[in-house]
């Protein structure tokens, strides 16, 4: 991944398309990924945009900031 944030998007791309208990918390989520890759993931810049994702909906849907766009492009596709 080029961004450690990225974790966020994969998880709700995994959400979306019903592969993934819409109620995991994202520290649990983090653990797995980061077992399942062997690489140790930062939590925090992903933790962020995760509560981006799922407090502020909003934003994240209709910002125009290139990170937000990008965000949406790998959740939906």
């Amino acid at each position: 991944m080029e961004h450690e944030y990225e974790t966020a998007y994969i998880k709700a791309a995994l959400i979306r398309s019903h592969h993934l208990n819409p109620h995991i918390s994202f520290s649990v989520f983090l653990r797995a990924i980061s077992a399942f890759s062997g690489r140790e993931y930062k939590y925090d810049p992903a933790q962020r945009v995760d509560t981006v994702i799922y407090r502020e909906e909003k934003k994240f849907m209709t910002s125009r900031s290139s990170k937000w766009q990008r965000g949406r492009r790998i959740v939906s596709y």
